[in-house]
């Protein structure tokens, strides 16, 4: 995978850097998902109950609202014109995988109270969604770069 990726980094086009940078999200990514399983796992055998409403919307807000600011950032970082294509894009994808990672996070944490974690990896796709179709309208090519 990093051989694959370090080719499309170096292709000097667009479309490697599209990919590179997707491999950059989806690996970012994996490394929120992998914990975010394991605290789920735990969660889910110690058999706590579920939570009162009120902290359930609480929390799917908060999930939200990280979310949200995960996404400003990656913009703002993809969209840096001072800095280099790859850099950017980089940058951008990188913090892009926020965008479900906080709500994937959250749904392993609070597993046990399955209406919020449902709801959590909702939130978690449909911002999965959006990370992806924004990466092919962020990454500029590198042949812009002055």
């Amino acid at each position: 995978m990093l051989e694959r990726f370090g080719h499309d980094l170096k292709a000097g086009s667009r479309a490697g850097l599209l990919r590179a940078a997707r491999r950059a999200y989806l690996l970012a990514l994996l490394v929120l998902a992998v914990p975010s399983v394991a605290v789920g796992a735990a969660q889910w055998l110690s058999g706590q109950s579920e939570l009162p409403l009120g902290a359930a919307v609480v929390l799917a807000g908060l999930a939200a609202g990280l979310g949200l600011m995960a996404y400003l950032l990656a913009r703002r970082a993809a969209q840096n014109a001072q800095w280099p294509a790859p850099q950017a894009a980089l940058t951008g994808a990188f913090q892009l995988a926020g965008v479900p990672g906080v709500p994937l996070l959250l749904a392993g944490a609070f597993a046990p109270a399955w209406g919020l974690a449902l709801f959590l990896l909702v939130l978690a796709a449909g911002g999965h969604l959006l990370a992806w179709a924004s990466l092919d309208r962020w990454v500029r090519s590198p042949a812009q770069d002055g």
